[in-house]
This record gives structure tokens, C-alpha cells and sequence, in this order.
């Protein structure tokens, strides 16, 4: 019986062989033709990897296009949110980098190409900083009233966000709204964080949030509206001039005995440093108060530019 079986298999080996190889070819053709390799592309979400901690985080993209190539069949089964996109953030720190992203894709799949390849990436460190609440007074008291004094329970208070917001802030400010009040009272105070250009800042908090101020009113003080006179230093850089200055508020109330204020028509600032500035920059300075004199606020803005002399 065994005998016979070798000589059925050696019968004609040849060309059982060759008709294998045959069949073989026909079956690969068929297949091909039926189930061929196609391309295909899907748009698939960047996962960054390895975040550092403490770290406002931007990115160029939240997605790429993703070309792949497998069988026909291969794609009946899969979604976008088969194929991993990612983006490595292992020792980066405060900066931009550009980064290149990896895909990783289901088992019988190959990848095409990759849109973009790299990522920008951008770390912002969190910070915070301190600074001075600057009161603001709006409005009036009643006939023959005015301010003796605000005395906020935070004269200083932080400001917390990424780097780069927090750099663009000037100044800590709250309103301290009268209407026509004739009695010393308390205040909850929003305080916002504000530009130079007077525009509050996004991104950032302020912490404390509020503050409570107690304003003390004097009576029987006369009122006047005097302008204010910026006083600049005398070390600006050589070949340098001053082109423009604008003072905010450019006037002020002031308060105080009738024959004290008749004779003040201004009142005028601390000096202000000119050394090593160029271009626009912006300070808030004191102002100086004569004796006897009462001021709603005691410091204002001041912008200036400065240009090289011709």
C-alpha cells in the first residue's frame, strides 16, 4: 500500500509541480484583482507625549493627514481612530521646537505619507508676579466732599498665567465708584490686570480676585481740576530726543482749603528716568502732592517716545 502511494506521487511529478505552480500564480492573480492594494487617507488627532508640567502648551495642528496602502479588504474594518499620531515632548522646556510625528498604524497597513510631518510646538512656563494695586476713583462724592483716603486690604497682589501674557501686564487696577456719598464707607473692589494700553490682559489671574477698600471722606474741603505736568529726567541717552508724551489722566481733582488751592493750576510727577529707553514705553509714576492738598489718586500713566535726534 505504501509502495503505491510513492509511485502515485512520483507519477508525472513534474508536471504536478508545474501544475501547482500554476494554480499558485492563477490564485495570486485572482486575488489581486479582486482584493488589490489600494491607498487610502485619514485624518487622525496629535497626541502629544510626555508633557511637561507647568507648561501653556500651543501647537500648529491638532491633526494630520495620514496616506496609507493595504489590501481593499483591510479597510473595511478601520477608522480614523485606529491609526495613532503622536508627538514626543521628552526634554523640552520653554521655547518652540519643531517635532516630527509618529504614526503608528493597525498590522497590515503601510504608511504612504504623512501631512505635516513636524509639528510646531510651543511651551509657555507658568508664572506669577507681584504687583501694587492701583485704585481708581470714579465718579463724585456730595457737595463739599472728598476723598481723605482709600486704604485697600491688599496693597499688593499677584498676577498668575503663562510667561508670555503675564510680561504684557502693567498694572493691577480697581474702580472706586462714589456717588454723591457723604459718609466714609466700605467697597468690594474687582481688581483686573491691564496692558500698557490700558486694556486688561487675557489668560491671567489675578489672585485675590477683589478687595475691600474703606474710603475716608472730608468735608468742608473746596474742589478744584488742575492739569498734570510730566517731569522728565535728565539722562536720556546721547543722540536721543523726546518726540511725544501723553499723560493719563492729563487732569486731576485736588482738594483742600480754598485759599490753599486757589494759586495751583498743576500738579507734577516724580521724575521719570529716560536712561537706556528708545521707542514707546510706558511708566506710572507718583505724583508730588503740596502739603494740604488731597488727591483721588495718587500716581497716573505716562507714555512716551523717544527718538533719535536728526
Amino acid at each position: 500500500m505504501r509502495k503505491r502511494m510513492q509511485n502515485m506521487v512520483r507519477h508525472n511529478l513534474l508536471a504536478k509541480v508545474i501544475s501547482l505552480v500554476v494554480a499558485l500564480c492563477l490564485w495570486v492573480i485572482v486575488m489581486d484583482d479582486q482584493n488589490p492594494m489600494v491607498e487610502k487617507e485619514f485624518s487622525v488627532p496629535v497626541v502629544l507625549q510626555n508633557v511637561p508640567t507647568s507648561y501653556r502648551i500651543e501647537r500648529g495642528t491638532d491633526t494630520v493627514k495620514a496616506k496609507v496602502r493595504s489590501q481593499r479588504s483591510n479597510f473595511v474594518n478601520v477608522e480614523s481612530s485606529d491609526f495613532k499620531a503622536a508627538v514626543d515632548l521628552t526634554g523640552a522646556e520653554e521655547g518652540s521646537y519643531t517635532l516630527p510625528v509618529r504614526l503608528e498604524v493597525p498590522q497590515g497597513f503601510e504608511t504612504v505619507e504623512i501631512a505635516p510631518e513636524a509639528v510646531e510646538v510651543s511651551l509657555d512656563p507658568f508664572i506669577e508676579k507681584q504687583f501694587k494695586v492701583d485704585l481708581i476713583v470714579m465718579g463724585s462724592a456730595a457737595p463739599n466732599v472728598t476723598i481723605a483716603g482709600i486704604y485697600p486690604q491688599h496693597q499688593e497682589v499677584m498676577v498668575v498665567g503663562p510667561k508670555s501674557f503675564v510680561m504684557k501686564v502693567s498694572r493691577v487696577i480697581g474702580y472706586v465708584g462714589l456717588a454723591g456719598n457723604t459718609e466714609d464707607f466700605d467697597l468690594q473692589i474687582p481688581l483686573s490686570a491691564i496692558n500698557e494700553e490700558g486694556r486688561e490682559v487675557p489668560g491671567v489671574r489675578v489672585v485675590p480676585s477683589m478687595t475691600t477698600a474703606s474710603i475716608e471722606l472730608a468735608r468742608g474741603l473746596s474742589k478744584k481740576v488742575v492739569t498734570v505736568k510730566p517731569v522728565l529726567g535728565n539722562d536720556i541717552t546721547a543722540g536721543h530726543v523726546v518726540e511725544s508724551i501723553k499723560v493719563n489722566p492729563a487732569s486731576i481733582e485736588i482738594a483742600g482749603v480754598e485759599t490753599t488751592i486757589a494759586s495751583i493750576q498743576s500738579v507734577s510727577t516724580e521724575p521719570i528716568s529716560l536712561k537706556n529707553k528708545d521707542g514707546t514705553f510706558s511708566a506710572t509714576v507718583k505724583l508730588v502732592i503740596p502739603e494740604g492738598i488731597t488727591v483721588t489718586n495718587s500716581e497716573v500713566s505716562v507714555n512716551i517716545v523717544i527718538g533719535k535726534a536728526n
